[in-house]
C-alpha cells in the first residue's frame, strides 16, 4: 500500500490524546502492528492480553495472531477447524461469492463459510470483531478466536498492519510466469551439476511448460565463483537482473552460509535437498533442508560412541583433511563429545596418502575408535592400506559413497558406516518404482539416485505447494505450504532418499536421523543394519 494510504489509515485511527500529541509515522505504525501480530507485544512493551469464550485467558506470544492465521495471514485448516484468511484484501474487500453454484450430491445441503458471505470489514467493525468477537453480520466467532484487550493506539497499529498484510504479490511470480533459481557453489562436479539442472528442467517442462495458457515456470541457474565472502554480491546482482519467487535444489559442499543468509535477507523461500553442510536454521525461517548432511553424521556418531555398546572406548581419533566438509564434521563431533570422558584427537592429513595414513594410525589400540572423514576419491587412495587395529572404525557414508565406498574386503570386514538415508533395500525399491521410470521417460541417465531423487522431490514438493496457493503468490504463504506439506501432498516426496520425511512449522530439516550399517559377510557386496534409526538429542 502507498505511504499516503497508510497515513490516511493512521490518522483515521489515532484519536487518543497521547497520539494526538506524539505523531507516529506509517513505518512505525506497521512495526507496532507487526509486533502485536507476530509476538503478542503491545506498543507499551507489555504483553498482549486476550480471552476466549470458555474463559481461558492467553497472553503474550500465546495470544499472537500468527499462531493461527500464520505469517502470511492466509490461515490454515486444523482438523475440522478452519482458520480463515485475514489479509488486507480478504478483510476489506467484498468477499460475497459470485452466482456460481458448486456441485452438490443429491439430498446434501450446502452451507457456505460465514467469512465468504459477510460484508467487507470497516475500521469500526474490525475493531469490534477483535475486541468482542462479533462479525459484521452480528454472528459470534467460535471459541478458538480470542477477544483482545486493545486500546485505540494498539488497535490502530494492528489494523494498519492487517491492511497491508499480503496485499501485494511477492516478486518473481505472476499468474502467467514464475521464476525460480538453483544455486551451484564453486568447485562442484560437472556431472552432478548437469544432473541437478537436467532434472529440474525436465520437471518444470512436464508440469509448467511454455504454452499459451497456464503458468509457465522458468529456471535460472546461478553459478557462483570465487571466495564465499564474494557470494552475497553475486547473488544480489543475479537477483537484481531477474527476481525469483523461490530457490530450490542447488549444490554446495563445506560452505553454504552466504546462500542461506541471502534467502533470509530477501525473504525468499529456499528448498535445498543436496547440501553437504547446511547452514544453521536457527538464523531464519525461509530455508528448508532435507538433512544436516555430515553434521548430522557427526552427531549420530557422537551419540553412538557415548552409548553402552562403546563403553570400552577411551579415545576417538578423527582422520580428515585440513579443509572441506570433513573438517566441518570433525569440528561438530568434537563439540558433541566435549562434555564426555572420551579423549578426542584430530589428526589432519595434508593428502590422503598411504604414508600419512600409516603415520596417523601407528599408535592405535583396541580401546580407540577411528572416525574417517574422507570422500570417495580419498578413500580410494587408501584402498590397499591395511585397516588399523582399532576397537571401532566408523566411516562417513555421505562423503564415502555409501554402498559404493571404494574399500577392500579387509576394510569392509571391520568398518561401520553412518547411513543417513533410507535403509538400502527399501530405498532401492522406492527408487525403482518412483524414480527410475520417470528418469527413463525424460532420457536422463540413472546415475546418482540420491542426488536425482532428492532433486525431483524438491521440484515435486514445490509444484504441489504452488498448486495449493491457488494463485495467491506470496512468499510467506509458500513457506507455510511447504511447512504443512504432509496434508494432501499425495506422492510428492516419493523419490526422496530419506525415511520419516516431513516438515513442520518448527522443523527446517526434513530428516533428522541415521542408521548404522556394515557390509554384509561373506560377500561384502551389500549393507545390513547394525543400529536402527538413531536420532541424536
Amino acid at each position: 500500500m502507498p505511504i499516503a494510504g497508510l497515513l490516511v489509515i493512521m490518522l483515521s485511527f489515532l484519536t487518543s490524546a497521547a497520539f494526538a500529541q506524539t505523531p507516529v509515522s506509517s513505518v512505525e505504525l506497521i512495526a507496532m502492528g507487526r509486533a502485536i501480530y507476530e509476538s503478542g507485544r503491545l506498543s507499551s512493551g507489555e504483553s498482549l492480553q486476550a480471552f476466549r469464550d470458555n474463559g481461558l485467558a492467553v497472553s503474550g506470544k500465546a495470544a499472537a495472531c500468527v499462531n493461527c492465521h500464520q505469517r502470511s495471514g492466509f490461515g490454515i485448516y486444523e482438523g475440522s477447524n478452519l482458520v480463515p484468511p485475514i489479509t488486507g484484501p480478504h478483510l476489506f474487500a467484498n468477499v460475497r461469492p459470485s452466482g456460481h453454484v458448486p456441485r452438490r450430491a443429491q439430498a446434501v445441503e450446502h452451507h457456505q463459510f460465514q467469512f465468504r458471505i459477510r460484508d467487507p470489514y470497516t475500521q469500526s467493525t474490525l475493531a469490534r470483531a477483535l475486541r468482542d468477537g462479533v462479525s459484521p453480520a452480528g454472528t459470534h466467532f467460535q471459541y478458538l478466536m480470542p477477544r483482545y484487550a486493545l486500546n485505540d493506539t494498539d488497535m490502530a497499529a494492528l489494523i494498519g498492519y492487517l491492511r497491508q498484510l499480503s496485499s501485494q504479490p511477492s516478486p518473481g511470480a505472476t499468474m502467467e510466469r514464475a521464476h525460480f533459481a538453483t544455486v551451484i557453489a564453486p568447485g562442484q562436479d560437472a556431472t552432478r551439476r548437469s544432473a541437478v539442472v537436467d532434472v529440474l528442467r525436465a520437471c518444470f517442462n512436464e508440469r509448467h511448460p511454455e504454452r499459451p495458457a497456464g503458468q509457465v515456470w522458468q529456471l535460472d541457474v546461478w553459478d557462483l565463483d570465487g571466495a564465499p565472502d564474494t557470494w552475497p554480491a553475486q547473488l544480489s546482482a543475479k537477483y537484481a537482473r531477474q527476481p525469483v519467487f523461490a530457490m530450490l535444489s542447488g549444490l554446495g559442499s563445506d560452505e553454504w552460509g552466504p546462500v542461506h543468509q541471502f534467502c533470509e535477507s530477501e525473504a525468499i523461500p529456499c528448498l535445498f535437498p543436496n547440501i553437504d553442510v547446511p547452514a544453521s536454521v536457527e538464523t531464519g525461517t525461509n530455508s528448508f533442508y532435507f538433512s544436516k548432511g555430515v553434521v548430522l553424521e557427526a552427531e549420530v556418531i557422537a551419540h553412538h560412541l557415548t552409548g553402552k555398546d562403546a563403553s570400552f572406548l577411551k579415545r576417538v581419533i578423527q582422520l580428515r583433511l585440513a579443509a572441506g566438509a570433513g573438517a566441518v564434521a570433525a569440528r561438530s563431533m568434537q563439540q558433541s563429545l566435549t562434555a564426555g570422558s572420551l579423549i578426542v584427537e584430530d589428526r589432519i592429513m595434508q593428502q590422503a596418502t598411504m604414508e600419512e595414513f600409516q603415520t596417523a594410525t601407528a599408535d592405535v589400540t583396541n580401546t580407540d575408535a577411528i572416525v574417517v572423514w574422507l570422500d570417495r576419491a580419498d578413500l580410494g587412495k587408501l584402498a590397499h592400506a591395511s585397516p588399523p587395529g582399532a576397537g571401532m572404525i566408523v566411516l562417513s557414508g555421505w562423503l564415502g559413497g555409501f554402498e559404493f565406498a571404494p574399500l577392500s574386503d579387509a576394510w569392509k570386514r571391520v568398518v561401520h558406516m553412518v547411513y543417513p538415508i533410507d535403509a538400502p533395500q527399501r530405498r532401492a525399491e522406492r527408487m525403482r518404482f518412483n524414480l527410475a521410470p520417470w528418469l527413463t521417460g525424460k532420457s536422463i541417465a540413472p546415475a546418482d539416485d540420491i542426488l536425482l531423487g532428492n532433486t525431483l522431490t524438491a521440484c515435486n514438493l514445490l509444484s504441489e505447494a504452488m498448486l495449493r496457493m491457488r494463485g495467491s503468490f506470496y512468499r510467506d504463504y509458500l513457506v507455510e505450504q511447504i511447512e504443512n506439506y504432509p496434508t494432501g501432498m499425495g506422492n510428492a516426496p516419493a523419490p526422496q532418499a530419506f525415511p520419516r520425511f516431513l516438515m513442520s512449522p518448527r522443523q527446517r530439516y526434513s530428516s533428522k536421523g541415521a542408521y548404522l550399517v556394515r557390509f554384509k559377510p561373506p560377500e561384502f557386496q551389500t549393507l545390513e543394519l547394525v543400529k536402527d534409526w538413531i536420532v541424536p538429542p
